[in-house]
């Protein structure tokens, strides 16, 4: 197999400078904020996902530490993660803030054949990407809590990086975004979070696997969370089928 650009990059990024790349503006206050101006401080959130990232890309072309400040290894553990959902071969997939569609790729590397791919982001300048990378495959410029999609369109649906930041009402905000995930699905949704623990820093958001649990209790019961220390993550997949697969 051909190796991507991002693998044979050597660069590194420390973690205080990735914190600055991400990070151009003060965190929000995270003092809970009145209903009517929710969905506006929402649009901004959005805004701040995507700028940052189109900046970088600008300053290191088409790097692995453009999506992950913390290289290739972590970002293919996460997926790892991810992929521990169920069986995926043959199986349909959607997923959101694909970036340049490394998680396609990376199923590609374990020769994994799965049915239907298409990847959505914010970011136009991303996509150009992925659609040169992946001429075979959809992509497409959309806002899945805005615009949802088809319900139980795909099989999964998988959303990895797409909730580091913070924000005042953020438990809402991941409601509503998985909550939108999770009717396009047909079997079930995994997304990852940054792990609360001592050693992080408050200016991204560390939610605790509890906290997570919490916001999500009104999309599904049928929940499960998978910690990893190692990347200071955890991802959690919610099923349609109340029979849940062993991890």
């Amino acid at each position: 197999m051909v190796q991507s650009s991002q693998m044979m990059k050597t660069a590194s990024i420390k973690k205080d400078d990735f914190k600055k790349m991400i990070l151009p503006y003060e965190p929000h206050d995270p003092t809970p904020v009145v209903e009517e101006a929710v969905e506006t401080l929402f649009e901004v959130l959005e805004k701040e996902y995507c700028e940052p990232f189109e900046k970088r890309l600008d300053e290191l072309g088409e790097d692995v530490h453009v999506e992950w400040g913390d290289g290739f290894r972590p970002q293919q553990r996460r997926f790892m993660y991810l992929a521990k959902i169920g069986d995926l071969e043959g199986k349909s997939i959607l997923d959101v803030g694909c970036g340049f569609a490394d998680l396609l790729d990376f199923f590609k590397k374990l020769g994994m054949k799965i049915g239907n791919y298409r990847g959505l982001d914010f970011s136009e300048k991303m996509l150009e990407v992925a659609r040169k990378r992946h001429v075979e495959y959809e992509f497409e410029r959309r806002n899945i809590r805005l615009d949802p999609m088809k319900e139980e369109s795909y099989d999964y649906v998988f959303g990895s990086g797409i909730f580091f930041l913070r924000h005042p009402d953020w438990k809402k905000y991941v409601h509503d975004v998985v909550e939108s995930m999770f009717k396009t699905a047909r079997i079930g949704v995994a997304v990852n979070f940054l792990m609360n623990n001592a050693e992080n820093c408050r200016d991204l958001n560390y939610p605790t696997p509890e906290e997570v649990r919490k916001a999500l209790k009104g999309v599904t019961n049928r929940l499960d969370i998978l910690e990893d220390r190692s990347t200071d993550d955890f991802t959690v997949y919610l099923f349609k089928d109340a029979r849940f697969p062993s991890h």
